[in-house]
């Protein structure tokens, strides 16, 4: 179930970064890579492996001088540019190309739907509201939240889950928030029977309009508490130096926790209406396929001349 969850994610970027290397997958594809040069390879590294690419972090009884002193001697022969005449490929903002991406499998039993829009990237002031989203949204695994006696925080039902457990034939779904420098990928995967394609891709798109206007404040409490739960969570090295080097490369500065949990704190309903609106109220998505496609698309949303939003049937342009 992971691999094809990965797989549809990794299409959901190609689908909506078409004609950009954000779009292409992260291991490559055979054609690709046996067209690979040693000159490319030589090229690329010239190109990306130079000093303010570079991001040495520590975590733990480590002494900051010592670890200075070997990142000096180690990483400072370092280059602070690429060599002059080698094209830096790739460094303009991709376009979100909404569309729907049809990979028929006969051979799998269920569907992998995967349903996204365009979402703010790290310097975006929207970032955090869009964790808080996230986790609002959560996922749904039918063997978890099936259950009569839901009286774990971890199993109450949210929006989205509520209209999710009416249907028998739905595996799981589970949202994705990826962000980039620039920009960023928010949806969410499904996994289930065929027929239920129609029905989820108008589910979702109503789901977060309604958060345009009205959220249940019990979802954002517990979202944001989740949230607070996961920054105590952050606690080996690996997981310290991870953050420190993300938060390096996107923001060009370290972002204690303490910093993220007062910015998540400011956020309430109303701040979650007016992004929900900027960034999923009539706006197009891209719609990624996997597996049987027989009968999937005959009814969707996607075909029809109109969308739906908080204020009724509105004609599409």
């Amino acid at each position: 179930m992971k691999d094809q969850m990965e797989t549809t994610v990794e299409a959901c970027h190609f689908n909506s970064f078409r004609g950009h290397m954000m779009g292409q997958p992260i291991l490559g594809i055979r054609e690709n890579i046996r067209r690979i040069t040693q000159e490319m390879v030589k090229e690329y590294h010239a190109t990306n492996y130079i000093g303010p690419n570079i991001v040495v972090a520590g975590a733990g009884a480590i002494d900051h001088d010592q670890l200075a002193e070997l990142a000096e001697k180690h990483f400072g022969f370092l280059p602070t540019k690429a060599p002059t005449g080698i094209e830096n490929r790739n460094i303009n903002k991709p376009d979100f190309t909404p569309s729907i991406l049809s990979m028929n499998d006969v051979e799998l039993p269920n569907i992998n739907l995967g349903i996204c829009y365009e979402g703010p990237g790290w310097f975006n002031p929207d970032y955090y509201p869009f964790l808080v989203l996230q986790r609002i949204m959560g996922e749904y695994n039918k063997d978890t939240y099936s259950g009569v006696h839901l009286d774990s925080p971890q199993k109450q039902f949210n929006t989205l889950n509520q209209y999710l457990r009416q249907f028998e034939e739905l595996d799981l779904q589970k949202t994705v928030y990826t962000p980039y420098s620039d920009t960023g990928l928010f949806g969410s995967y499904f996994h289930g029977s065929p027929k239920l394609v129609p029905q989820l891709m108008a589910l979702l798109p109503m789901v977060l309009c309604e958060y345009s206007e009205y959220l249940n404040e019990f979802e954002v409490y517990r979202a944001k508490n989740r949230l607070y739960n996961e920054l105590l969570q952050h606690e080996t090295g690996n997981d310290i130096v991870q953050s420190i080097g993300n938060q390096i490369v996107y923001l060009d500065r370290r972002v204690p926790r303490s910093e993220i949990a007062r910015r998540v704190s400011n956020i309430d309903s109303k701040v979650l209406n007016k992004v929900a609106f900027k960034w999923f109220f009539d706006q197009d998505m891209s719609v990624v396929l996997w597996g049987p496609q027989e009968g999937t698309l005959g009814g969707s949303t996607h075909n029809r001349h109109t969308k739906r939003s908080p204020l009724g049937w509105n004609e599409s342009a």
